[in-house]
């Protein structure tokens, strides 16, 4: 390649000239000093000097927190990457040597999402994902983590029970699975994906297990009559459930019991308050459901901020705190059955 004119910049009075550059790919640059008519000192030119751009590559998890035998979507993202050119995705957990786990091709929008699954023992993944050099750029790495924890934040005595005391909580008889149905109607795509998962973080953490019923028409109003054993999951509008749930309420959980065991349940999540899909951080579907959840199997507020069942938990990921994990247990099948 032949240097081209790239600017002229004049010197101060100590002879010394700055320009700022802003190249998008590596560069040779040099610079010619040309003085002025009279000027006692020669025109001279300077070495080549190269400056390196690498490749922008930035990489993101979400969830960045999970329970053992969760999944999670790794998002990397190369700028100035060209569509169909591919990446080098790279895993390792804790300090272990990094393992290639594919060599993905970069989407029309110069990104690449990849489902994480395995994530099955306690402890950090750590991802990589890297864009080899060429004549244009230097290589560019981009790295994001993800923890996957058994124990949670905050207080395990912060948890209270919907009904009875802490030593004898209101609860499920856990010998027995929970049927569940759930109403499709305004459901979201990501609907059954997130409350299927919820529930298994449910069941992960209690003991409590769940079987699906099928779908089921109805939706909790004043005058619905559950079925005994069961829990209705519906989507719904204020409206639509006899004003049960408020126009401002993201959802609303009831229950029933009887001499401190919970006979049936249900969850209206409202239509008109959208949420993001999965687990990720602030309010998303995945965690409203766990929310939810945790008040049909037995769990009440707590003013704890770290805990899911805070009335408005806005999380880093939807994980459950120290005290969710000792109310579920206390309300499970390490308790016995009724």
């Amino acid at each position: 390649a032949t240097f081209e004119p790239a600017g002229i910049v004049p010197t101060d009075q100590l002879g010394v000239a700055r320009w700022a550059v802003a190249p998008s790919i590596s560069t040779l640059y040099k610079a010619a000093y040309v003085p002025v008519i009279g000027s006692a000192v020669a025109a001279g030119e300077s070495r080549a000097v190269l400056i390196k751009v690498r490749y922008a590559v930035s990489a993101s998890t979400s969830p960045v927190t999970v329970p053992p035998g969760s999944v999670a979507t790794l998002t990397v993202n190369v700028g100035a990457g060209r569509p169909g050119t591919p990446v080098t995705v790279q895993r390792r957990f804790g300090k272990g040597p990094w393992l290639s786990i594919g060599h993905p091709k970069l989407a029309a929008d110069r990104t690449v999402r990849l489902r994480i699954t395995s994530l099955t023992n306690p402890g950090s993944y750590s991802f990589r994902a890297i864009r080899g050099a060429d004549a244009a750029r230097e290589q560019g790495v981009g790295e994001a983590r993800i923890d996957v924890v058994t124990t949670g934040r905050g207080s395990a005595a912060s948890w209270l029970p919907i009904g009875g005391t802490k030593a004898r909580p209101a609860r499920w008889n856990p010998c027995r699975p929970i049927t569940y149905f759930v109403n499709p109607r305004h459901m979201p795509a990501s609907g059954m994906t997130d409350l299927r998962e919820a529930l298994r973080r449910v069941t992960q953490a209690s003991g409590l297990t769940f079987r699906y019923g099928g779908r089921e028409n109805a939706v909790p109003t004043p005058r619905y009559r559950a079925r005994r054993g069961a829990v209705l999951v519906a989507w719904a509008s204020n409206a639509e459930t006899g004003g049960l749930l408020d126009d401002d309420a993201v959802a609303l959980a009831a229950t029933v019991v009887e001499r401190r065991e919970i006979l049936t349940g249900a969850i209206m999540i409202n239509t008109n308050r959208a949420n993001d899909p999965g687990f990720g951080a602030g309010s998303p579907l995945g965690l409203v459901l766990m929310h939810e959840l945790g008040h049909v199997v037995g769990l009440d507020h707590v003013p704890d901020a770290a805990s899911m069942m805070h009335p408005t938990a806005d999380l880093p990921a939807a994980v459950w705190a120290a005290g969710d994990l000792a109310g579920l247990k206390a309300v499970g099948r390490g308790a016995g059955c009724l």
